[in-house]
């Protein structure tokens, strides 16, 4: 790996990846407005958000996040990333669970549809 950490190029890229990914997770945040919160729970005027980043991924935050801790543990070379991301993508999947029921109880046609038409993660894939 020393040579490649000695490649501007590659250092840009890992830089760049951080970035986008870091970058998606707030955009989706802000598209997300007053239907955002900590904690897994539907507002009394929630709004089903399928727009902006929303039409690529139904959790575009953690995707955003996972993204950017991939960058970042490319940039930094260290093993100890990889294991976070693990155990982040561990924690995002068991929120993922605990938010698609809440959804589906307060819009079960509609968010039944939208998780057949949009994956959660990665788009196209999961």
């Amino acid at each position: 790996m020393p040579i490649l950490k000695d490649n501007v190029l590659i250092s840009l890229a890992e830089f760049i990846i951080t970035c986008i990914g870091l970058g998606f997770a707030c955009f989706a945040r802000v598209h997300l407005g007053k239907n955002w919160s900590s904690i897994p729970e539907v507002k009394k005027e929630h709004t089903l958000i399928k727009s902006g980043p929303y039409q690529i991924v139904r959790h575009p935050i953690y995707t955003g996040f996972l993204v950017g801790i991939i960058g970042s543990a490319l940039m930094i070379g260290s093993f100890l990333f990889f294991y976070i991301l693990v155990v982040v993508l561990i924690v995002f999947i068991i929120k993922i669970r605990i938010e698609e029921k809440l959804m589906l109880t307060r819009f079960p046609d509609e968010y039944t549809q939208y998780k057949k038409d949009v994956k959660a993660l990665i788009p196209y894939i999961y």
